[in-house]
C-alpha cells in the first residue's frame, strides 16, 4: 500500500509506503521526468493505480480537478 504527498512549492508528486513512511519515489511522466503539477493543492490516492488532485492553475485563478492514473 502506498500514499502520495504533493509538494505546493515545487509542484512534484512523491510516493511513500504508508506502513514505512519510506520514500518510494517521485511520480515521472512517461519519458522519465518528474510529472509537475502547477498549483498542486491537494492529493486522495485512491487504489494503487489512481490519484485525484485539486490544483489552483493561472496563478491560483482556477480550479483544476484530475486524475492521474498508472499506465501499464
Amino acid at each position: 500500500m502506498f500514499d502520495t504527498a504533493g509538494n505546493f512549492v515545487n509542484r512534484l508528486i512523491h510516493g511513500y509506503d504508508i506502513n514505512t513512511g519510506v520514500m518510494l519515489g517521485t511520480m515521472v511522466k512517461p519519458d522519465g521526468n518528474p510529472l509537475a503539477l502547477d498549483g498542486l493543492w491537494a492529493l486522495h490516492t485512491l487504489g494503487a493505480r489512481s490519484v485525484y488532485f485539486t490544483a489552483g492553475i493561472l496563478d491560483e485563478e482556477h480550479g483544476l480537478f484530475g486524475a492521474i492514473r498508472q499506465s501499464r
